[in-house]
């Protein structure tokens, strides 16, 4: 087949970091790869339905919705899904874990010392259901309870349904505990609940604290304050559905027809560069650990900056958080590693100054201890989608 003809819908009249990812992703792909003309086509069921012996596109990837579904079946075009919306589960599909977003999302804050959480979401979404099945998952160990609020997806754009959410918002706050935690399944949610919060003299993060997913720059940069979102590496998805089209128009047999692709982690920005303890001593620790974690920091030094006695500070700290200083640090500089191993293609040597390991022997100890793998494994796990 010479310059197969591939549609690409995706709505880049939007102009969200999420949808240029995506793109961004495909194109790399299908750059290194293939012979394919690739076309930006958000409605390709049009094109399609005029079609009636020689489909006009050769393969889709994208938001697959049910009327291009059926026109590409059809015509038998291959088509592979990256919208988490979609009900067409037989359908091949490369996504973002949104359990596991979610899961992510709520350790950030339980690790932050937060106990009182509250869940703001799109009401009837696939996206924000598996994303409240994560954090229950990672609430659950800890028996906090959690209350949940859906609002329409179409608020932002209607305006007596902005007003009721408006309204809602603050007769919510009347029954919330602070310090609180607010997480949502998009980061879209990032400036209107700050600015509800704002509105209603609950300062951000000290009173709430707020994460979504997704990490769209648009939402989580441009706003003040900033906002911590997890990111669910759309770039990837692009470049592994296109993988997977490829694989399907050779005639290859796919194991599986759905992939979830890891998360780069978390995204820490202002609206959670707070620590819900009431210690003000474990209070200091954990932020002198924070605002260090990438040097290479001991136990030793978190004393030297707190003052009270080293034994005193270590019964505390692990009474409140729940594991030593030593794990705290360990803990954050594995988070650092894991997010260097997929985005970077740095040695072990580069890979453990960066994370603030004192060597490479180290770091491939604890990281092994925390992960039951390698950094190598690891990677090697993540270029193979075996996370």
């Amino acid at each position: 087949m010479n310059n197969p003809k591939i549609a690409i819908s995706i709505n880049l009249l939007v102009a969200l970091q999420r949808y240029q990812d995506l793109y961004s992703g495909i194109k790399d792909y299908s750059k290194k790869h293939t012979n394919w003309k690739v076309v930006w086509d958000h409605f390709p069921e049009y094109k399609l339905q005029q079609s009636q012996k020689k489909p006009y596109y050769d393969g889709i990837i994208g938001r697959i919705k049910k009327v291009t579904y059926e026109e590409a079946s059809r015509l038998k075009i291959p088509m592979v899904n990256t919208w988490v919306g979609n009900d067409l589960e037989h359908l091949p599909a490369v996504l973002p874990d949104m359990k596991e977003a979610g899961f992510v999302a709520a350790k950030h804050l339980l690790n932050r010392g937060f106990r009182n959480f509250v869940n703001i979401d799109n009401r009837k979404d696939k996206a924000s259901s598996a994303f409240y099945e994560g954090v229950l998952a990672a609430l659950k160990p800890h028996k906090i309870p959690i209350k949940r609020y859906l609002i329409n997806r179409t608020t932002g754009e209607n305006g007596k349904q902005w007003v009721k959410f408006c309204n809602d918002f603050s007769d919510w706050a009347k029954d919330w505990q602070f310090p609180l935690a607010i997480c949502s399944s998009t980061s879209c949610f990032g400036p209107n609940i700050t600015s509800r919060c704002l509105e209603n003299n609950l300062r951000v993060p000290e009173d709430v604290a707020f994460i979504s997913a997704i990490n769209d720059h648009a939402y989580c940069e441009r706003h003040s304050p900033k906002t911590s979102s997890v990111d669910v590496n759309l770039e990837k998805i692009g470049y592994e559905a296109a993988r997977m089209l490829h694989r399907q128009m050779k005639g290859e047999v796919l194991e599986e027809n759905r992939i979830f692709i890891p998360l780069t982690g978390v995204v820490a920005r202002e609206s959670t560069d707070t620590f819900a303890i009431d210690d003000k001593n474990v209070k200091m620790a954990m932020r002198f650990i924070a605002n260090n974690i990438n040097e290479h920091i001991d136990v030793s030094d978190i004393v030297e900056a707190v003052p009270i006695s080293r034994r005193t500070l270590e019964l505390r700290f692990s009474s409140t958080i729940g594991h030593s200083i030593k794990d705290e640090i360990n803990r954050l500089r594995v988070i650092s590693l894991k997010r260097l191993l997929l985005e970077s293609d740095m040695n072990l040597n580069q890979l453990s100054q960066q994370s603030g390991f004192s060597t490479a022997k180290h770091m491939t100890r604890v990281f092994q201890k925390c992960t039951g793998m390698s950094p190598k494994e690891y990677r090697d796990a993540i270029e193979n989608n075996e996370l």
